[in-house]
């Protein structure tokens, strides 16, 4: 222990035999004058000072207080003379640890080990005050950055025109809805955050099921991205693209989830426009290939057909050639009818859906050298062409990946009615395709999946088991009344095709 006297010679030396005595390790530093001690207290550390307040050249008053104003956690002990009423209580109250009386010196030792015991207890003191401190600094500025941050989230989220949206797991509270909600929904965010469920009474009966079944399955996976259609009080009908993420804690537990709903209907309206323009075009262009290339082609073969019987009458060798064109001519006839055929299949104005199935694999039959078979229920007249069409276009194409990449030997296209929903279904035996693939497997499946979600149905494409065999399942799951019109039975419930209950907007 670093010990400073402020003794006269002699009292420092007897001090020191009795800090010895009682097994004290100390390194002594004396001091006999006041301007010694200022430079001892300002240039030396020391732990303890020990002080005689009748040294002459210190001005015994300030003894106590010049320690406690230049070191202000070093202990000061008094060493006095003679007793007097007092003096301990006033010594203390100067700032002194404690007062002894030099003769004897025996209670220096215990005094000695009290002030070390309490100046370390007020250095330890001290110092968690001083952490206390850096760590309340410490917070205030997180607290700052944080409150910067929530603010910056706050402006972004409630200034885009998506919904973002944020829940708590375990109680599955409502932590943080946007501002776009009320605009796309039409309904309050005080409504959503006393029932956190409220978003789902919007979306229609026939999409609700399966957005329901999606939210508890696919998003603590990360895979919820759905598209469905809503009500607003005002009766429009909307279309929202919704995708949500699960949130984990250090330890990789799910304690909150996150999503995006954007509104996109109007981008929904360009598809369906562009999907209606290009089906009229197809057909246009198939009519003009049935109704002008094919009749030409026709009457040029009528023409070929008469040259060849002349020059036949004639010997002329230029027969053989005639003939030749005659049979090319046919081919083209054929190929034409057929790419007509393709192009503008079916008139559901004036045919059924079931109908149009069986001679589409009949055709496959006829075209590809593979069996294929339509099994339809019900031959009910329909109540959508352009719905009705969508179908149709889905089963061509599947149809047409199953010749194409399958090398089947069989194809079975199946439409089927149930409780209110159609499913069409095109199972082959070929090489087989992975189940369910994602974004980028082919523009025609990407093609088939939006003509599916047109129709407010889901598209799956599923891997056949071992049990099964190989090849490959594409259905179509979709709302009955899309399609069929039976009397007594499933009346649309909708006038603009499969869009919706109400008129979209």
């Amino acid at each position: 222990m670093h010990i400073l006297l402020v003794e006269e010679a002699a009292g420092a030396e007897s001090v020191c035999q009795e800090l010895r005595r009682g097994g004290v390790a100390h390194v002594p530093r004396w001091v006999g004058a006041k301007p010694v001690l200022i430079t001892a207290l300002r240039d030396s550390k020391p732990e303890l000072i020990l002080a005689n307040e009748e040294v002459r050249n210190l001005g015994g008053t300030e003894t106590p207080e010049l320690p406690r104003e230049l070191c202000p956690d070093v202990p000061v002990i008094l060493i006095v003379g003679k007793p007097a009423a007092g003096r301990s209580g006033s010594a203390t109250r100067r700032g002194a640890a404690d007062c002894l009386l030099r003769d004897p010196l025996s209670g220096l030792v215990p005094a000695v080990a009290r002030a070390a015991q309490a100046a370390e207890e007020r250095r330890q003191r001290r110092r968690a005050e001083l952490l206390l401190e850096v760590a309340c600094q410490q917070l205030r500025l997180q607290n700052e950055a944080l409150r910067q941050i929530e603010e910056r989230f706050r402006q972004l989220a409630e200034s885009i025109r998506e919904v973002f949206w944020m829940t708590e797991v375990r109680s599955g509270r409502m932590l943080y809805i946007s501002p776009a909600y009320e605009d796309i929904w039409g309904r309050t965010r005080a409504s959503l955050y006393a029932s956190p469920r409220d978003w789902l009474e919007a979306v229609l009966p026939e999409d609700r099921a399966r957005v329901r079944q999606a939210t508890l399955r696919r998003q603590t996976t990360g895979g919820y991205d759905e598209q469905y259609r809503i009500a607003r009080p005002d009766g429009a009908v909307r279309w929202i693209h919704e995708r949500a993420f699960p949130v984990r804690d250090e330890t990789g537990t799910i304690y909150r989830f996150t999503g995006v709903a954007e509104d996109v209907t109007r981008l929904k309206h360009l598809q369906e426009q562009v999907l209606d323009i290009s089906e009229r075009e197809r057909q246009r262009i198939g009519r003009d290939l049935h109704d002008g290339l094919s009749q030409l082609l026709v009457s040029i073969g009528f023409n070929v057909n008469a040259l060849r019987q002349d020059l036949e009458k004639q010997s002329r060798v230029e027969a053989k050639s005639a003939e030749r064109i005659g049979q090319k001519t046919s081919e083209a006839i054929k190929m034409s009818r057929h790419l007509a055929h393709g192009l503008c299949p079916v008139d559901f104005q004036n045919e059924n859906l079931a109908t149009a199935l069986r001679r589409l694999a009949q055709g496959t039959t006829e075209d590809y050298n593979v069996p294929c078979v339509a099994e339809c229920k019900g031959a009910a007249s329909v109540s959508d062409p352009a719905a009705a069409t969508h179908v149709y276009r889905i089963a061509q194409e599947a149809v047409h990946n199953a010749v194409k990449h399958g090398k089947p030997a069989r194809i079975v296209i199946g439409l089927t009615a149930k409780n209110g929903r159609a499913r069409l279904s095109i199972t082959d035996d070929g090489s087989g395709l992975p189940s369910n693939p994602g974004p980028g497997a082919g523009m025609g499946l990407e093609i088939m999946r939006y003509r599916a979600s047109v129709l407010c149905g889901t598209l799956e494409v599923r891997a056949l088991q071992a049990t099964e065999g190989h090849g490959t399942t594409v259905s179509c799951t979709f709302p009955g009344q899309a399609i069929w019109r039976t009397p007594g039975a499933w009346q649309p419930a909708m006038t603009n095709g499969a869009r919706g209950s109400a008129p979209v907007q």
